[in-house]
């Protein structure tokens, strides 16, 4: 008796050329693929929607230069609100944009009770491009940001409150509106919601009026340089991070539960048909990488060449059934590919998710069977998001991983019921 696993893709497969036999050319019943118009997993959505948003919160410390020719001599302290989303391009790499809103506070000791101190607010927007090395461990996020400095600096008839700056010995008020403008470069984890980021700000156009020394001056010309060190966390995408996570582990119990007869109560999916075709591709999208034809050997693989076959693959040792695919263009060439009469049955599923590592250590075996049975009329593909290139699944209407879908040679894709 073959294991439940394997029946179950068995069936899903035989129910869904049987239902409806995907339609040959002529006109595709599903509607053109809306990433907006794509269903919600569960209720809430896939955890990595809410990757496209975020709310960060950043506290540290920093040095400035006040122009005393001491370089940075005056030290404190800096808290940062931002709030803003993210556009994905890729599946490495992402562009940030926020409105931001910042306070600091500076202080340098002058003698034994009195001290040059400077209270600073400012706002405007950041940006930054996410690159991911790691869908969850590490990323980096290179930044600037401009916007508007406002300095205010209590001070005393008689200069023992203050700012010390521009070389002055004695203390002067500080209040003035300058303009801000900032590079960063943040060091990440947790899918990019834990942050340290060193930043070089500079706030330009700074005019205090002088009052001391004893006659009264000119306002006074000043740029004041600094540099901060802030460690951040972006709470929407450490929420996405978890769900993430919790997702996948949610993907286990549901596939035990499968196998070993228990009923767990999740909603239906319905079986749903959707247009697949070239316009579906992300314009930054790039072929996937490190493809070659599979091994041949005496044991039965193939004859035909495999066109996105990954030279790292866990099958390299043995026949390899299907084809690996990690990106929507490799999806997209596989389709290509098909003769009017085929059918491509694809596996969505993702690098995190125990259930699909479980359900493609016998999938070659299944996919020798399910060739067996329908012959030349199906081809097969694992798509396999990888650091995070999943996200190209969900776009599609996955909303669960493994998902089982058929894909016509005109585009149509029709989801199967699980």
């Amino acid at each position: 008796m073959q294991p439940t696993s394997v029946q179950r893709v068995r069936n899903r497969l035989s129910e869904g050329l049987q239902s409806q036999n995907p339609p040959e050319g002529g006109k595709a019943e599903g509607p053109a693929l809306d990433e907006e118009a794509v269903p919600a997993a569960n209720g809430g959505g896939h955890p990595s929607r809410l990757r496209r948003f975020s709310l960060k919160l950043e506290g540290g410390v920093g040095w400035k230069n006040f122009g005393n020719g001491a370089g940075m001599d005056h030290f404190g302290w800096t808290a940062r609100l931002a709030a803003g989303f993210f556009l994905p391009f890729g599946s490495r790499v992402r562009f940030g944009t926020r409105a931001f809103v910042e306070l600091q506070q500076f202080k340098k000791p002058i003698i034994s009770g009195i001290r040059s101190s400077a209270l600073i607010t400012a706002g405007g927007v950041e940006s930054e491009i996410a690159v991911t090395a790691h869908r969850r461990w590490f990323s980096v996020h290179p930044g600037m940001g401009f916007g508007v400095v406002q300095y205010r600096s209590k001070s005393d008839d008689f200069g023992f409150q203050g700012a010390q700056y521009g070389g002055f010995t004695l203390l002067n008020p500080m209040n003035d509106v300058g303009f801000r403008a900032e590079i960063g470069l943040g060091l990440c984890t947790m899918g990019g919601a834990i942050c340290v980021t060193p930043r070089f700000q500079a706030d330009l156009g700074i005019n205090p009026e002088v009052v001391r020394p004893a006659i009264a001056g000119p306002e006074f010309g000043l740029n004041v340089f600094g540099f901060n060190l802030g460690a951040s966390i972006d709470l929407l995408q450490l929420i996405a991070d978890v769900r993430t996570n919790r997702h996948a582990r949610k993907e286990v119990r549901r596939e035990k539960s499968r196998d070993t007869g228990i009923s767990e109560t999740v909603p239906a999916r319905h079986e749903t048909s959707r247009r697949f075709s070239r316009e579906t591709t992300s314009p930054h999208g790039s072929p996937s990488e490190g493809t070659s034809e599979p091994p041949s050997d005496d044991t039965g693989a193939s004859d035909q060449p495999s066109p996105i076959f990954d030279q790292e693959s866990v099958f390299r040792d043995h026949p390899l059934n299907y084809d690996e695919v990690y990106e929507l263009k490799g999806l997209v060439q596989a389709v290509e590919q098909l003769e009017p009469d085929q059918v491509l049955f694809v596996v969505f599923s993702a690098d995190w998710c125990p259930a699909c590592k479980e359900l493609k250590e016998s999938f070659d075996s299944i996919a020798a069977d399910l060739k067996n049975e329908n012959g030349d009329k199906l081809k097969i593909v694992w798509a396999e998001g990888r650091n995070g290139s999943e996200q190209d699944w969900v776009n599609l209407g996955i909303t669960a991983f493994p998902t089982f879908a058929l894909i016509a040679s005109n585009g149509e894709m029709r989801i199967l019921d699980k």
